[in-house]
Order: structure tokens, then C-alpha cells, then sequence
């Protein structure tokens, strides 16, 4: 009787491959002052998103708006982890810079109102009559 003995060897692909997803609106470790987006995963991954450090909800695809300072990182079912952050700062859009000009605007003109009125003694008290 012989005895053969006969050995598999199970090749396994370990996955070493860091997950990535696409950053719009500002690059890796940047700064802004716009809306940021983040997009397109390589692969199923779970997201940890922080705000100015505090943990909230996001969800591949949400335009980010509020100032700050963001970090997600991504780990994929293997365990592998990457990292993005950036910084969205403050911004004044070009309503904001409208009304600041229009306020400005008013106070100048304002100002220059009360000037003429002085001139023309328009802020003299009248003397008061007798009887």
C-alpha cells in the first residue's frame, strides 16, 4: 500500500491597496473658500468625516459649505485607511460684497448730509419768541 501525499498551496491576494475617493473644490491638505465635495470612492469603503474635530455624518456626493477645518478617512473591508483634509475658510460671496458697498454707500452719503446740513445751519436751535 502507498500513501501519497498530496499538498495545496492557496494562493490569497492580500489586499494592501489604500482606498480613494475624488476631492472636488480643493486639493489634499489645501485651503478654500469655496464648496468642497468628495466623490467617487474606489472602493466600498466606510467614512469618518470631522468638522473643526467633532465627528458628523457625510455622505459621498454632500457639497460641504461650513468653514472650517475637515478630515475623512476612508478604510475599505481590508482594513486600509487614507486620509484628506483641508481647510474651508471664511468667504464673502458677491452678495455679501453688495451689501457691504451699499451700507458703506449709505454712510457716506450719510455723513456728507449732515456736513451740507451744518453749513446751511439747518442744526441751529431757533431762539425762542417772547411774548
Amino acid at each position: 500500500m502507498r500513501i501519497y501525499w498530496i499538498s495545496t498551496f492557496v494562493k490569497r491576494a492580500i489586499d494592501t491597496l489604500k482606498p480613494t475617493a475624488a476631492l472636488f473644490g480643493v486639493s489634499d491638505g489645501g485651503k478654500t473658500d469655496g464648496n468642497v465635495t468628495l466623490k467617487n470612492p474606489s472602493e466600498e469603503v466606510r467614512i469618518e468625516a470631522y468638522l473643526n474635530g467633532e465627528r458628523f455624518t457625510y455622505a459621498f456626493g454632500d457639497e460641504l459649505t461650513k468653514e472650517g477645518v475637515y478630515r475623512f478617512v476612508l478604510t475599505d473591508k481590508a482594513g486600509n485607511t487614507t486620509e484628506y483634509a483641508f481647510e474651508i475658510a471664511y468667504s464673502v460671496n458677491a452678495a455679501g460684497l453688495a451689501v457691504i458697498y451699499i451700507l458703506t454707500g449709505l454712510v457716506i452719503c450719510g455723513i456728507g448730509l449732515i456736513v451740507v446740513m451744518r453749513k446751511r445751519k439747518a442744526f441751529k436751535s431757533k431762539p425762542k419768541k417772547t411774548a
